[in-house]
């Protein structure tokens, strides 16, 4: 089960919610490593598509654009355990050109971190596969989510 809803815009912060399931644990009962970017992945893919308003098929069908990955990182913090509800939030730490850096975090009960992740989109455009400046509408988006952290931007 998952649930998105964008925050109020003074927010900043996308939230995205999910139960974790049992087939995402390894034998020792915690989340497997590999899940955690696929979460944060997944709440990189719901803000496109719930604050954006572009989900990522509309993105690459009528818009002819991609928005590949070139960095992600994750830092783990306390282990995930199956049936926990996570909460990851999401903002925009940086906007460039044609990148967009987003910042999250995997927040269990009573608001525990259990990870910390940062992934990097670079705006293609789809005839050439050479990045292309963001359009406005994602600018005015990626500002409305903006929360800068120390040394971004």
């Amino acid at each position: 089960m998952t649930q998105q809803r964008a925050a109020p815009a003074e927010g900043r912060t996308f939230l995205h919610s999910r139960i974790v399931k049992w087939g995402d644990t390894d034998p020792a009962g915690i989340v497997y490593t590999p899940r955690v970017l696929d979460y944060a992945m997944e709440a990189v893919e719901a803000w496109y598509r719930d604050a954006l308003g572009t989900p990522w098929r509309k993105l690459n069908v009528e818009r002819k654009l991609g928005s590949p990955f070139v960095k992600a990182s994750v830092e783990f913090v306390k282990p995930i355990q199956p049936d926990q509800k996570l909460d990851v939030t999401l903002v925009v730490a940086s906007i460039g050109r044609s990148t967009l850096t987003f910042a999250m975090q995997g927040r269990g009960e009573g608001g525990a971190v259990h990870f910390r992740a940062t992934m990097k989109a670079c705006i293609v455009d789809l005839k050439n596969y050479r990045p292309t400046p963001l359009p406005p509408d994602f600018r005015a988006t990626a500002e409305a989510y903006h929360a800068p952290r120390d040394g971004e931007d």
